[in-house]
């Protein structure tokens, strides 16, 4: 496997050998015909997400760059940024990373009764049977009946493996 020189090292098209300058598409062609890369969409309702951003309610295009040395060094500092490839107009875009945390739902659980109250209601209000999850889990259901009414004596790897199936996250804390 081979790594390409990329633009603004590679001076000539890969194609024509025509010297790069003005639009470099994918960092080593001059046009589209000489990359063979299929022409971008034409509306905006057309352009995939990956090429267009949304500000105050309207979509716009993303800013187009040839290259990582064009980006301004603000977004290089920053690590939530990334670049990349478009594979609708074949230039480089920026991508933020910056999703704010959802604030977590978090429950102090005391006695197994408990953590066997919240899987049944976590459960049920997913919809998801009893039956299908032992079957899931290769255990008699009456395994996980136990779990759910807090039996002391159930298996602990047996409700670690309900907890992931189920995706519910265990947070361990001490006092």
């Amino acid at each position: 496997m081979t790594i390409e020189t990329i633009y603004p090292e590679r001076k000539r098209c890969k194609t024509c050998r025509k010297k790069l300058e003005g639009v470099v598409l994918a960092g080593l062609y001059c046009s589209l015909r000489c990359g063979h890369l299929s022409p971008p969409a034409k509306t905006m309702e057309e352009t995939p997400r990956q090429c267009k951003r949304q500000v105050d309610g309207s979509w716009g295009y993303k800013t187009k760059f040839s290259s990582a040395q064009e980006i301004p060094e603000k977004y290089k500092k920053d690590p939530s940024t990334n670049l990349y490839l478009c594979e609708n107009c074949h230039m480089f875009h920026i991508g933020h990373s910056r999703v704010e945390p959802l604030e977590e739902l978090s429950r102090y659980i005391n006695t197994p009764t408990e953590l066997g109250s919240v899987i049944k209601r976590y459960r049920e209000s997913r919809g998801i049977e009893k039956k299908l999850l032992a079957a899931k889990l290769k255990v008699p259901t009456i395994r996980i009946t136990e779990i759910e009414e807090g039996n002391p004596k159930a298996d602990l790897g047996l409700v670690l493996k309900l907890l992931y199936v189920l995706r519910i996250k265990l947070g361990l804390f001490t006092v």
